[in-house]
């Protein structure tokens, strides 16, 4: 969904609407794709978020004017954001290896706290999210292997 997403931004003169389609509640005793939805029914009748919750986590800070973003690594999604002070850079690795790109920050003066949020989608276990702030801006980062694992918004 991150590879998607980040495409979509690309071509956002191009593309009217877009929709995220794991977005409702589903059934997980009667719909075979039910951990892809947003909402789960319980045993209990109650509903849960799912693991997809964590993509929303990734997102729901980004804010602010749409501004030039670069990467010389054709397998890495680049979009960056800038609100007041704030500016909310996301690289998605599209890659099956893992891939290091190095931040050119140099413009980025006083910088207070560097907030790094993390997303690893595996196969065969749960996604791990991790979100760590850092008072010095990185001079690199290395996102993990494809299928959306190293997913990673870097908020400066």
């Amino acid at each position: 969904q991150m590879h998607m997403i980040m495409a979509f931004m690309d071509r956002g003169n191009n593309i009217a609407t877009t929709i995220l389609f794991s977005v409702g509640k589903s059934d997980p005793l009667t719909d075979k794709f039910s951990r892809a939805a947003l909402i789960i029914e319980q045993n209990n009748g109650t509903y849960a978020l799912t693991e997809r919750r964590f993509f929303y986590e990734m997102w729901k800070e980004v804010q602010g004017k749409r501004v030039w973003i670069h990467s010389t690594n054709v397998d890495v999604q680049t979009q960056a954001f800038v609100e007041g002070n704030t500016l909310y850079g996301v690289l998605n690795n599209s890659n099956d290896d893992p891939q290091t790109v190095t931040l050119d920050l140099e413009e980025a003066q006083e910088v207070e706290e560097v907030d790094i949020k993390r997303l690893k989608i595996f196969l065969d276990a749960q996604p791990i999210f991790s979100q760590e702030a850092v008072t010095e801006s990185p001079s690199s980062l290395t996102l993990a292997y494809g299928r959306g694992n190293g997913d990673t918004s870097l908020h400066v």
